[in-house]
């Protein structure tokens, strides 16, 4: 995986998207020789590459926090329970504010810890 934060990789996506069709006009309407045209060709193809490999970690880092989501939003639910919440037919916190208030303070235990 990059080093890259996740706003930093959509934008390094999306600024490779628009060079490689920046790159794609410009072949097309330039007079280039054949050894030029197949350097333009293989420059593009490793930067499709790179660009469907941080694509790949974008959605694999997605995945991962939705799955760190699910998880913390559980753990928040039996705190919930524990501090005397109810759960209505479906499982689901009667109070809803209660509910928020114990997920959030998971949260900031979890930042004071360093967690």
């Amino acid at each position: 995986m990059s080093n890259y934060n996740i706003a930093e990789l959509e934008e390094i996506i999306e600024r490779g998207e628009a060079k490689i069709e920046e790159l794609v006009e410009e072949k097309d309407e330039m007079p280039w020789g054949s050894s030029a045209r197949a350097l333009l060709d293989e420059v593009i193809g490793r930067l499709e590459d790179r660009i469907e490999e941080l694509k790949a970690e974008l959605e694999e880092i997605n995945e991962e926090m939705a799955q760190g989501y699910e998880a913390d939003c559980a753990e928040a639910l039996d705190l919930y329970v524990e501090q005397g919440g109810e759960l209505n037919d479906d499982g689901e916190p009667v109070d809803e504010d209660m509910y928020r208030d114990v997920f959030f303070e998971m949260q900031m235990e979890r930042v004071e810890n360093g967690i």
